[in-house]
């Protein structure tokens, strides 16, 4: 929650005009974060913007080395051609962790979406100390890979919920963790798994350009997360909804039978439905009544990726600002 109150501070500072130019920054950055490749034109139509004004936040955020320019055809933009592309830069990154109960997989994920590197180590979460250790050897790796090239924007962690069911140990790792280098100083959120799953799958997988979305899980027992008109019940940091109670079967072994996808679907009229770890197989059954059910687009790395978009919620609320920061 740190994190998002240090962004609405930073949007609430400054004249109006300065403002109005973060808030355009942050929203053409947000457009090639997630889209990947868009044209000087498409992001003026979608900003309500001219396009000298996207030239001149095009050129700031290029200068910060968050995005590059190229010409259609690859020739290096020069001024008057029209319709350059602009893509997300190469030089920034974040790490984005993966917590489960036995282990914790790590990756450095460039602007844009691209896992650049990846490890899984074991956890020994009921440890405080062993799994601060744990987990700071992760983000080690990662640095080493990235041979001091690039620039870290941020850390998100992804960890099961609720976090309260594992004891005090794997929250006394984070806080040790967040409080050793390389992450001292950087955006460091937390969110659980189910919730940036369904993030993650909203933005970038099987659930782009919905608005009503159920995603399931069965990591840790069934539990899920609910968006409504676009956002998630809790936010990204909220902690997903457990949907035991709801469903037949025991917590251990959940049963999605169409009974409990009844109850599913009368609670919460998803107009999407969206199976992830564990339950992947349901999706391929015929004939289920309601809404659209699928498996998700981005497999076993929904959570991941969940966790390295939370890493960026900073650095897209506030980019030249992030950037400023990180460099000091």
């Amino acid at each position: 929650m740190k994190g998002r109150a240090t962004a609405d501070r930073v949007q609430g500072m400054g004249s109006p005009q300065e403002r109005i130019r973060r808030d355009n920054l942050a929203a053409l950055l947000r457009n090639v974060h997630l889209q990947g490749s868009v044209t000087r034109s498409a992001l003026a139509e979608r900003l309500h913007v001219n396009r000298s004004t996207i030239l001149t936040l095009s050129r700031e955020l290029a200068g910060a080395g968050l995005i590059r320019e190229e010409s259609p055809h690859g020739r290096t933009p020069r001024p008057g051609r029209p319709s350059f592309v602009v893509r997300p830069g190469s030089d920034v990154y974040v790490l984005a962790f993966d917590v489960r109960a036995d282990a914790c997989t790590a990756a450095r994920v460039r602007l844009g979406g691209d896992v650049l590197d990846r490890h899984t180590v074991p956890l020994s979460p009921s440890d405080p100390d062993a799994a601060a250790a744990q987990i700071a050897h992760a983000g080690r790796l990662l640095g080493q890979a990235a041979a001091g090239s690039g620039l870290c924007a941020g850390v998100g962690v992804a960890v099961p919920g609720p976090l309260e069911r594992d004891g005090p140990g794997l929250l006394a790792a984070l806080g040790a963790v967040r409080a050793r280098e390389p992450y001292r100083g950087l955006p460091f959120r937390i969110g659980h798994d189910s919730n940036l799953a369904l993030i993650a799958e909203h933005r970038r997988g099987a659930g782009v350009g919905h608005r009503s979305v159920l995603w399931l899980q069965d990591r840790d027992g069934l539990r899920g997360g609910v968006m409504i008109d676009g956002s998630p019940i809790g936010g990204e940091e909220g902690q997903g909804v457990d949907l035991g109670p709801l469903v037949a079967g025991s917590r251990a072994r959940p049963c999605l039978c169409a009974a409990g996808m009844e109850r599913l679907q009368s609670l919460y009229a998803p107009e999407l439905i969206i199976l992830g770890d564990g339950l992947g197989a349901w999706a391929a059954s015929p004939g289920q009544p309601g809404p659209r059910i699928v498996r998700a687009a981005l497999g076993a790395d929904a959570v991941l990726t969940g966790a390295a978009e939370l890493a960026f919620a900073a650095l897209l609320a506030d980019p030249i600002g992030v950037i400023s920061r990180s460099k000091k």
